[in-house]
Formats: structure tokens, C-alpha cells, sequence
């Protein structure tokens, strides 16, 4: 369920059982095991949490979650102002489109994203004109070649 090395949130309405489920999972990664039915490798794991430290002392007496876990528990001294949410949250569509796309695109779109940044800051007035078409017409021809490939190698053209 979880993808190795990536950061997961898990979010619900308060008592949906998400701390229990985290729990059983830290106490699975010590050593490997299976959860729900699916297996679960061992390994390290950073858990960021808006419970007190005694909540989780309490689950790790219960449970083992052993030496390779991290907690930083209640990060926040209160409720972060919005744009400090907002500097710490990746938007939905960027993390969505990095977990779907594989590291190909993402690399692409990151690459893309950094040029745009600098191209904003170095010129704003040709960028504000060019931008949008410019990039459209990026993300259409690689649409284009996207089909344009499969169908060329579906031909005989180059190895697959």
C-alpha cells in the first residue's frame, strides 16, 4: 500500500483508527511480517504526529516498534497560519501526478518547472506573453510522440 522511500499522508475523522493503524504497522517494519494480508518489509520510519509523545510510549509498550523508528510529535506550538500549511504541503495535483507518473515525466516536469521559474524571474514580461503557449505546445507534441512511438515500433521501425 505504502511505495519504499516515499512520504505517505494518512488523514481521517478523529477515532477512524489511523494512530492503530500506523501502530500495527511500525511493529511490522521492525522485522517484516504481513498487515491486512499484504507483506510488509522492514525498515526505518519517520512518523510526524499532532499526538503527545506519552500516546505513542504507550503503544510502543503494547507494540515494538524497535530502534528505527522517529517521532516528531506536535510540530506545531499551535494551528500554523495558512501560508505556513501551504510552504510545508506540496500541492494535490503536483503529489498526485508524482505518484502516478513514472520518474521519467516527473524528472521532465521538474526540469520544466525549473526553467519556467527562471525564465519568470529573468524575463516576467516575455514569459507572462509566451508561457502558456509555449508549454502547451510542449505537453501536445509529447502527447503526439507518446502515440507516434508505439505505432512506429508496432510498424516494424527501430527495436522495441
Amino acid at each position: 500500500i505504502l511505495a519504499s522511500g516515499a512520504m505517505t499522508l494518512l488523514t481521517g475523522s478523529w477515532k477512524a483508527g489511523k494512530s492503530t493503524l500506523v501502530s500495527l504497522l511500525l511493529d511490522r517494519r521492525r522485522e517484516g511480517g504481513q498487515l491486512l494480508g499484504r507483506p510488509v518489509r522492514s525498515g526505518a520510519a519517520i512518523v510526524v504526529s499532532e499526538e503527545e509523545p506519552p500516546m505513542w510510549a504507550r503503544r510502543q509498550a503494547t507494540l515494538d516498534f524497535g530502534p528505527r523508528v522517529c517521532f516528531f510529535c506536535r510540530p506545531f506550538a499551535g494551528v500554523p497560519p495558512l501560508g505556513r500549511w501551504r510552504r510545508l504541503v506540496p500541492s494535490a495535483t503536483g503529489l498526485g501526478l508524482g505518484i502516478i507518473l513514472p520518474f521519467s515525466a516527473v524528472i521532465t516536469l521538474l526540469f520544466g518547472a525549473t526553467l519556467a521559474a527562471l525564465w519568470r524571474a529573468a524575463a516576467p514580461k516575455s514569459f507572462g506573453i509566451y508561457m502558456v503557449p509555449l508549454a502547451s505546445g510542449f505537453i501536445a507534441g509529447e502527447a503526439l510522440i507518446a502515440v507516434l512511438v508505439p505505432v512506429l515500433l508496432w510498424a516494424g521501425f527501430g527495436t522495441p
